[in-house]
């Protein structure tokens, strides 16, 4: 019996058109799974009319099953957003202080131990704090942005929102 040897089809390299595996030869080996992590995040807390999010969905129903840490992280997640930070001080292995760059609330300290171990003071990265009974933390989607790039970005929100500095 012949045996047919089967080739992988040829991708399309263009980058506006690149499959998940694709997305480590251009971004390195970590950042396409925060990316995905971000994405997931995003989806969990996006309001569907008229039954909410998935997380509130899942409260509902499966809300009993969870501990009560888990069930009081869920619950902040759920009502989280995504904000561009900067990093103000930190203390290695325990906690950070993050400034909202684009609402000017007042800083925050996340309890946090991987992150306040790279992360320095001035450091700009977009994340979701998540209330959890009495302290906060942040999600697992933590996307870093140069200097410049916030600069950027925060100048063409202000114009696009009509926004004073």
């Amino acid at each position: 019996m012949a045996s047919i040897a089967l080739k992988r089809p040829e991708r399309n390299r263009d980058r506006s058109n690149l499959d998940f595996e694709d997305l480590e030869e251009f971004l390195g080996p970590q950042l396409p799974w925060v990316m995905w992590g971000c994405a997931f995040e995003d989806f969990l807390t996006r309001e569907w009319e008229p039954e909410g999010n998935v997380v509130d969905l899942y409260l509902g129903r499966r809300g009993w099953r969870e501990p009560a840490l888990a069930k009081s992280y869920t619950e902040g997640l759920g009502d989280a957003y995504v904000s561009l930070h900067e990093v103000v001080a930190t203390k290695t292995g325990e906690t950070m202080v993050l400034r909202d760059l684009l609402t000017g609330a007042d800083p925050v300290t996340v309890r946090e131990k991987s992150a306040s171990k790279t992360l320095q003071p001035g450091d700009r990265i977009a994340v979701r704090v998540v209330p959890v009974r009495d302290h906060h933390v942040i999600s697992g989607g933590l996307l870093p942005f140069a200097p410049a790039v916030v600069d950027l970005l925060r100048d063409g929100l202000r114009n696009v929102l009509k926004l004073r500095r």
